[in-house]
């Protein structure tokens, strides 16, 4: 399990509104949210938040003790909870989760809680 220790480290705010990836975005790999809770929410986060009108979330539920579960990522806006959704990976690491995410199109972006 060396994407545990060897994810990219990545700050997203969910109040952020400037359209554009992270500056922590390496492209498709493991991360670790390193501010809030350091996990993606499991509820709709509407839209115009995470710096984009698409905002990404958990439609599910996260792992636990270790585990590693294939998600679906919804991406939401002002009126659609699950208007696209891709599919991602979540683990569980010794007390805080790390996500395989993969590259978006221009409006989407990966939400943080």
């Amino acid at each position: 399990r060396s994407y545990c220790d060897n994810q990219h480290q990545v700050i997203m705010k969910t109040n952020d509104v400037d359209f554009h990836p992270s500056p922590d975005w390496k492209g498709e790999g493991w991360y670790r949210f390193d501010t809030f809770n350091g996990k993606m929410p499991e509820n709709a986060p509407g839209g115009d938040k995470c710096g984009t009108s698409l905002a990404g979330w958990v439609k599910g539920s996260h792992p636990s003790n270790g585990a590693t579960k294939d998600v679906e990522i919804c991406f939401s806006d002002d009126s659609t909870d699950c208007i696209t959704s891709v599919t991602a990976k979540i683990s569980e690491c010794s007390g805080h989760y790390v996500y395989y995410l993969k590259e978006l199109t221009c409006m989407q972006r990966y939400c943080v809680e």
